[in-house]
């Protein structure tokens, strides 16, 4: 997968005839850890509030983020984004999408976990609005810490 350096990417909500793309990808972004499969992904995709976006650049998959919409909140359960693809603007673009989206669709606030090791993703998180709001102790198989993150979507009135 490759990535031309100039072109914005296109993010678009996807489904789960997406899943084997999407697992492909994950497995690019998640490379050597464990990663979601086909099945998972087509599985979470059936479920009422699945929401998964994809972002592609030059009609290549190249980043996607899926969250679960429940009521008024949403969480981002993975993000991942080709390696080939990285330090684009990829991540920012999805989670940029996500945040309209909530927005559109009132949804009043974003969660997430991240592993305190990313720091490229809490980076992210934070220059998109993210707050931090705790700590979840050896919540990874490593053994690290999550820290747990919200966003507050502006009120539309």
């Amino acid at each position: 997968m490759t990535t031309p350096a100039n072109q914005p990417p296109i993010v678009q909500e996807v489904g789960p005839p997406f899943a084997e793309i999407l697992s492909t990808l994950h497995a690019d972004g998640f490379s050597g850890r464990e990663h979601w499969s086909t099945s998972d992904f087509t599985t979470l995709l059936s479920l009422r509030g699945a929401l998964c976006l994809l972002a592609s650049v030059g009609g290549e998959p190249a980043g996607l983020l899926v969250a679960r919409c429940i009521v008024d909140e949403a969480e981002i359960l993975t993000i991942a984004v080709a390696r080939p693809s990285r330090r684009r603007g990829i991540a920012r673009a999805l989670v940029q999408a996500l945040q309209e989206h909530a927005q559109n669709n009132g949804v009043a606030r974003i969660f997430l976990e991240v592993s305190v090791l990313n720091d490229a993703a809490k980076r992210l998180y934070l220059d998109a609005g993210f707050v931090s709001t705790g700590l979840r102790r050896h919540y990874y198989e490593d053994g690290s810490d999550a820290e747990t993150m919200t966003y507050e979507t502006p009120s539309s009135s």
